[in-house]
């Protein structure tokens, strides 16, 4: 009888994971670019997974994935006019909520002898962007709610114009800022545990403002770059922590080796209520 109960039980584990995976659609789509020529990648997704990294091939863009055809309308554009390629996913049923297995999951893969201007905005999910080596002129993230891992474990190929990340909702860790070679950047965390690591190469000469909201944020700096900082509080509210290496002048900070430092990082701190510490690393 236990072996029958057993048996029945392992039949319905199978039947219930053959009947989900009849509700995904596997995509695999290549898109050859032209060399040369500036890409605009805008990614909008309502809700699921989300990953992108550098491709193996060059001049092209590949996007594969699963999508779950109960919840989810997936869309690839390329308009070759324009050199731009859009990913659009519409979540159709807000209001039935899906498990993390049921989630669509799309792997976007990008060329790095092509440069890119990249814009996404992803209202919920998983974001995990592992884009170092690549030539982005342009990086744009905003998203609601979710987990958010951005990494430049490699430095950008050309110095980036601007960064410009917004976390509404979640928990999120910016890694290597510094391979990012950004000139100008903006990061807004909302709520939530956030953080920033602006360790890697660096450009000549960096800004950044950070406006936090509410939550507990770790800003990690290089020790090989001219560090300027401005940090302003929330009153008592705010529990801020300032590395005790930097030498205080005034409203500002300034690392030990500022003055002798050809590449510097500016930074512009505005903390909300909640956690902030920053440090070398």
């Amino acid at each position: 009888m236990r072996f029958k109960t057993i048996l029945l039980i392992t039949s319905l584990l199978i039947l219930a994971t053959c009947v989900s995976a009849q509700d995904f659609q596997s995509i695999d789509k290549k898109i050859n670019v032209p060399s040369g020529k500036t890409l605009k990648m805008v990614i909008q997704i309502d809700a699921g997974e989300v990953f992108a990294k550098k491709h193996a091939h060059s001049a092209q863009v590949a996007v594969s994935g699963k999508i779950n055809k109960k919840f989810d309308n997936l869309e690839i554009n390329y308009n070759k006019k324009s050199n731009e390629i859009s990913v659009f996913l519409d979540h159709d049923k807000w209001l039935k909520s899906t498990r993390q297995n049921q989630s669509s999951k799309i792997q976007i893969f990008l060329p790095d002898d092509i440069i890119i201007e990249f814009s996404s905005e992803i209202k919920a999910g998983k974001i995990n962007f592992d884009i170092g080596g690549l030539s982005l002129k342009n990086f744009e993230l905003r998203t609601t709610a979710g987990e958010v891992a951005i990494t430049f474990d490699e430095a950008n190929q050309i110095p980036m114009e601007f960064l410009d990340i917004d976390i509404k909702i979640g928990s999120a860790k910016l890694s290597h800022l510094g391979n990012a070679r950004f000139e100008d950047g903006r990061i807004n965390g909302g709520i939530g545990e956030l953080e920033i690591d602006f360790r890697g190469k660096g450009s000549n000469s960096a800004h950044a403002d950070i406006d936090l909201d509410m939550g507990s944020t770790k800003v990690i700096l290089p020790r090989d770059l001219g560090i300027k900082l401005r940090s302003t509080t929330f009153g008592f509210l705010t529990d801020s922590n300032v590395s005790r290496e930097f030498e205080r002048r005034g409203r500002y900070y300034f690392s030990q080796n500022y003055d002798k430092q050809s590449r510097t990082l500016s930074l512009a701190i505005h903390s909300g209520i909640g956690e902030l510490d920053v440090y070398f690393r």
